[in-house]
């Protein structure tokens, strides 16, 4: 009973200032916040052997400056404080290893694992040379719910993630020479890779500050085939999108306390 009278309440909050606004379609080009860096890493029942690194900026942490998710709203259906959006977006995921993970094919058999050769010193140092590394790019549409709370927005909804192409490397050194192995993406899509997935995605941002996280999450395995590792990719987004009002009025407060 409480429950109820809860959604009850919260459902009045949200839909109640609906109707003093217009309701109306609107087509635009408003890039989203997921786009800014984040840190790419999966779960899953096999995710510990996949597990990621920060070493050398990979894995989309911090400097990690070609790769990314981003999108675009294109159309949104509603109000201003709540509407539907559908939009387009992009994404060159990477997934730097922990493990010094090889990926193997032997008559159309894919086989994971991690380099059992001792001769192949990967100098797991931070900015050490050697690397296990996926790269991919994808295409992705995106439809969202927005809500605006407040001073808070809150953006939940799925997308669906069209796979165009993909690699994995591995460098490290033998006998005092660097070596790199390197599966290209004509060899490297024929993985049993999952190539069409869905996904989920929140985002919460404070709006006047610009502040916002944003979490995005496969429901699609990596894989596709049942016997390989049961892995789902996720990434999470800090960051700050400034909000040049706010700034505004940040700068007319500061000048009107140097007056008085």
């Amino acid at each position: 009973m409480k429950k109820s009278i809860l959604i009850t309440l919260l459902f009045i909050f949200i839909v109640s200032p609906l109707f003093s606004q217009k309701f109306q379609v609107k087509y635009h080009f408003t890039p989203r916040e997921e786009g800014q860096l984040g840190y790419n890493f999966f779960v899953g029942e096999n995710a510990d052997l996949f597990k990621t690194s920060v070493q050398g900026f990979g894995s989309g942490f911090i400097f990690d400056i070609f790769s990314g998710r981003g999108s675009f709203d294109l159309v949104s259906i509603g109000w201003d404080k709540a509407n539907l959006s559908l939009g387009m977006g992009y994404s060159i995921m990477k997934y730097r290893f922990t493990n010094n993970l090889v990926f193997n094919m032997i008559d159309d058999s894919v086989s994971i694992f991690i380099d059992p050769n001792q001769n192949h010193d990967y100098v797991n140092t931070f900015f050490g040379y050697g690397k296990s590394k996926i790269v991919y790019g994808s295409l992705f549409v995106p439809v969202n719910l927005n809500l605006k709370m407040g001073n808070l927005l809150v953006s939940t909804g799925g997308f669906i993630d069209f796979y165009l192409s993909g690699k994995h490397k591995r460098k490290y050194i033998e006998d005092g020479k660097k070596v790199v192995n390197k599966i290209g993406n004509t060899d490297f899509r024929n993985f049993d890779l999952s190539k069409t997935k869905l996904g989920l995605s929140l985002l919460i941002k404070h709006i006047p500050t610009g502040v916002f996280v944003s979490i995005d999450r496969m429901v699609t395995p990596f894989f596709s085939k049942a016997y390989l590792p049961e892995i789902y990719e996720m990434r999470i987004t800090f960051g700050i999108k400034v909000n040049n009002n706010y700034l505004d009025k940040i700068k007319k407060k500061a000048k009107v306390t140097r007056q008085t």
